[in-house]
C-alpha cells in the first residue's frame, strides 16, 4: 500500500491481521506521510476492546490532521488489569486478596475498581483528629507549618499502628486540602513531621485554619467496604468488595502505570494542528502528585507543599494538550484519571472539548491555562470551547479541584455543560488577584447546570467562581444550586479579588450555605435579571468597603427566609455614611417570614427598604411582593403570569436548555398562567 492511498490505519496490540501493533507507530506512519507531503486526513483506528498503556502517547507537530477513535468500543487504559482475588482475612475482616509478587517491585497508590477509586483505610473512621501544638501557629497564609504534635489521647492508639511512617496525613483548611507522608515519628514527644510542608498556616485559635486531620494507609483500620490495602512485605493486595453480592469473579480491579494517556505536544513556533481524539473509554492514571510551585506554575521554592496554593492549580493531566491549535476530546468516557482530566497548556487555541462525561477523576475535569499577561503572544491560550460535558464526582483524592478550571486565556465559552457532586468550585475562572491588568476576558460562561458543591469539606467556594479584571466576560443563563461550605462561603456566584467588568444575569441560583452572590470586592460588575433565592445568610454579600461602586445590581428577584436580602461586612455608617460599593435599584424583594424584611445588614445595624432608601440612595424603585413562582416549595423559580416582578422589568429565564443534552429534558415554559399548574 503507497502512503498517498492511506486514509485509514488500524491498530492492534494483539496482532489483529492488517494492523499496525501501536498507535505509536502508526503515528510514524502518518509523519512520514507528512514528510513526503501526503496531507490527506488519516484515521487511526484501534481494533482492540482493551489498549494498554504503559507510557503516554506523545503527539507532535510532525503529524496533523489525525483522527484516534475505535473501531467499535475501546478502553484505553492507562493500567494493569488484577485477576485472580480469592477469599481472604485481613486484620480480622473478611476480604478478598491477591498475591501481587509476580508483578515485580509495584509502588502505587491508588486501586481503582468497578469504574472508581476504591478506598485506603483511615483513622478516625468518622470525623477528625485536633493537634495538641503545631509549628508556627498563627492565622496567617504564609506562616507555614512542618510538625505537630499529636494529643495523648489520640497517640495512645495511633502509636501501635505498624506502618505510621508509611501514612499519610491529611487535612481540610482554608479552600484547600493538604496531604503529606510522614517524615517521621518522635514517639517521646508525640511528634510527627510532615514529608511536605504545609502550602497554608494552621492555627490553634482560627477554625478556618485548623488542622482537622485524619491518618490515611492504616492496615489496623481495614475492614469497611470498598478499601484496600497493599502489605509491601508480602506483596498481597487486600480488598472488601461494597456488597457482599460482588464476588471474586466480577472484580475489575486496576492498578495504574502512567500519568498520563495522551501528550498533544507542539512547540511556541509550529503547532500541533487538527488533532482529535473520540468516542473511547480512558481510564486510570496515577495519582501521585507533590506540589512544588507558586500559584502561577512558576518553580521557586525549595521546598515540597501538601497542596499547591488554590484548585490544585499545577497539577498535570492524564491527557495534556499544549501548542496546538484545532484539536479536540469529543464524545468520550473519561474516569478514574489519578490527577486532573484534561489539561491544557501554553500557546493552545481552538481546543473543543465537547460532548464527554467525565467523573470519578483524582483532581480536576478539565483545567485551561496559558501565557499571562505580557508573556509572548505564542504562548497564549484562547478561543477554545468547553460544551455538552458531563462531570460529576471530580476531587475524589484532592478535595480543591474545580470542574473546569480557566486561568490565564481568554476568547472561550463554556456552556451547557452539568458539574455536580465535587467538594470545591464548579467553574473557576481568572487567576490575577486584585487590580493588576489580567490576559483574561471575553469568557462566556452560559447555561450550566451546577449543584451539589462542596459538601461540606472546604470552604470560600462557587458555583461559578470569578477574579480578577475581565472586560466582555459574561455568566448568563445558569442554573445553580445546593452549595455547601465547611466553615465559611459557600456562593453560588462569586466574583472575589479585583473581579471587575463582568456581567451576570438570568441565572437561577438557591440554597447555599451562604448568598447565592458574593463579591469579595471589584469593580463595575452589572447583575442583573436573576432570581437568588434562599441564601443560608443573604441574598447578596458584599465583604470589602472600598469607596467606589462594586456592583450594580437591579431587576433581579431576591428572595429570603427570614434573613437579610444584603449584608455589607463592614459599617458604611462609620465611614462617610456612603455605600457606593452597592446600587442596587429596582429589585424585588421578598421574604416568606416577614412582610417589612431586613433589606440591608451592615456591621452595625438592620435597615428596611424605607430605611435602606433614606439612608444610603440605595433600593431606588425597589418593591416587596411575592414575586409569585410556580412552585417555589419545590424550587420551580418559574413566574406566573400575574407576577409583580414584571413590573419591575423582570424577563423570563428559561431553563429548559440548562445543562448537558444528555440531561433528563426539562419542560419548562417561560410564562405559565395562573392555575394551569
Amino acid at each position: 500500500m503507497q502512503n498517498e492511498n492511506v486514509a485509514t490505519i488500524y491498530v492492534s496490540q494483539y496482532g489483529e491481521k492488517g494492523c499496525i501493533k501501536s498507535v505509536e507507530a502508526a503515528l510514524l506512519i502518518v509523519a512520514q506521510m507528512r514528510k513526503s507531503g501526503d496531507m490527506q486526513p488519516v484515521t487511526i483506528r484501534i481494533t482492540d476492546e482493551i489498549y494498554h498503556v504503559t507510557k503516554p502517547i506523545i503527539i507532535r507537530n510532525n503529524v496533523r490532521s489525525v483522527t484516534i477513535e475505535p473501531k467499535t468500543k475501546t478502553l484505553i487504559s492507562g493500567g494493569i488489569r488484577i485477576n485472580g482475588f480469592v477469599k481472604d482475612t485481613f486484620h480480622g475482616a473478611e476480604c478478598l486478596s491477591v498475591d501481587l509478587s509476580s508483578y515485580g517491585d509495584l509502588k502505587f497508590t491508588d486501586f481503582y475498581v468497578n469504574g472508581k477509586a476504591a478506598l485506603m483505610p483511615k483513622y478516625p473512621e468518622e470525623g477528625t483528629l485536633d493537634a495538641q501544638a503545631v509549628e508556627n501557629p498563627i492565622a496567617e497564609l504564609p506562616e507555614r507549618s512542618k510538625w505537630f504534635i499529636v494529643k495523648e489521647k489520640d497517640f495512645d492508639v495511633i502509636k501501635d499502628f505498624s506502618n505510621l511512617e508509611d501514612s499519610i496525613i491529611s487535612f481540610n483548611h482554608l479552600w484547600v486540602d493538604e496531604h503529606t507522608p510522614i517524615q517521621s515519628v518522635d514517639r517521646e514527644k508525640r511528634k510527627i513531621t510532615f514529608g511536605y510542608r504545609s502550602r497554608f498556616s494552621i492555627s490553634m485559635d482560627d477554625s478556618r485554619y485548623a488542622l482537622n486531620y485524619i491518618i490515611e494507609n492504616v492496615p489496623e483500620m481495614f475492614g469497611k467496604p470498598n478499601e484496600w490495602y497493599y502489605d509491601r512485605p508480602s506483596k498481597k493486595l487486600y480488598y472488601i468488595p461494597e456488597s457482599t453480592e460482588i464476588k471474586a469473579e466480577d472484580i475489575v480491579g486496576f492498578i495504574p502505570v502512567t500519568d498520563k494517556i495522551f501528550c498533544v505536544n507542539g512547540t511556541d513556533n509550529e503547532k500541533v494542528q487538527d488533532i482529535t481524539v473520540r468516542n473511547f473509554d480512558i481510564a486510570y492514571t496515577k495519582g501521585d502528585y507533590r506540589s512544588v510551585a507558586d500559584k502561577d506554575g512558576k518553580i521557586s521554592c525549595d521546598e515540597v507543599y501538601a497542596s499547591d496554593p488554590q484548585a490544585v492549580c499545577n497539577a498535570h493531566g492524564g491527557i495534556e494538550i499544549e501548542n496546538a491549535y484545532s484539536c479536540s476530546v469529543e464524545n468520550c468516557n473519561l474516569y478514574c484519571f489519578g490527577v486532573h482530566c484534561i489539561v491544557v497548556k501554553d500557546g493552545s487555541r481552538n481546543i473543543r472539548i465537547t460532548g464527554n462525561t467525565i467523573q470519578n477523576i483524582g483532581a480536576g475535569a478539565i483545567v485551561v491555562s496559558g501565557g499571562a499577561i505580557g508573556s509572548e503572544p505564542n504562548t497564549h491560550t484562547y478561543g477554545n470551547t468547553i460544551s455538552q460535558n458531563r462531570i460529576f464526582h471530580c476531587g475524589r483524592r484532592y478535595f480543591s479541584a474545580c470542574g473546569i478550571l480557566l486561568k490565564h486565556t481568554y476568547d472561550n465559552t463554556v456552556s451547557h455543560n452539568e458539574i455536580g457532586y465535587l467538594y470545591y468550585t464548579g467553574i473557576s475562572c481568572g487567576w490575577v488577584w486584585g487590580y493588576a491588568d489580567s490576559i483574561c476576558h471575553h469568557i462566556l460562561i452560559e447555561k450550566n447546570h451546577i449543584h451539589h458543591l462542596g459538601l461540606g469539606k472546604l470552604s470560600d467556594m462557587g458555583g461559578v467562581y470569578l477574579l480578577g479584571k475581565q472586560p466582555g466576560t459574561v455568566v448568563r443563563g445558569n442554573l445553580i444550586h445546593d452549595i455547601k461550605s465547611k466553615t465559611y462561603g459557600g456562593w453560588a456566584i462569586y466574583t472575589d479579588e479585583g473581579s471587575r467588568y463582568i456581567l451576570i444575569e438570568n441565572n437561577v441560583c438557591y440554597h447555599t450555605s451562604e448568598a447565592p452572590y458574593h463579591q469579595h470586592y471589584g469593580t463595575m460588575n452589572t447583575v442583573r435579571n436573576n432570581i437568588f433565592a434562599f441564601g443560608g445568610e443573604y441574598a447578596i454579600m458584599y465583604t470589602k468597603r472600598e469607596h467606589h461602586a462594586g456592583i450594580i445590581a437591579e431587576n433581579n428577584i431576591l428572595v429570603s427566609k427570614g434573613k437579610p436580602i444584603v449584608n455589607t461586612a463592614f459599617s458604611p455608617e462609620e465611614d462617610g455614611g456612603d455605600l457606593n460599593e452597592v446600587i442596587l435599584n429596582c429589585n424585588l424583594i421578598f421574604d416568606t417570614e416577614s412582610e417589612t424584611p431586613t433589606v440591608l445588614q451592615t456591621e452595625k445595624r438592620e435597615y428596611t427598604l424605607s430605611e435602606t432608601q433614606e439612608s444610603f440612595g440605595m433600593g431606588t424603585d425597589s418593591m416587596i411582593a411575592n414575586p409569585e413562582f410556580v412552585d417555589m416549595a419545590n424550587n420551580d423559580f418559574r413566574l406566573k403570569e400575574t407576577s409583580p416582578a414584571y413590573m419591575i422589568g423582570f424577563q423570563d429565564i428559561d431553563v429548559s436548555d440548562v445543562g448537558c443534552a444528555k440531561e433528563a429534558e426539562r419542560s419548562m415554559p417561560k410564562k405559565v398562567e395562573e392555575g394551569s399548574i
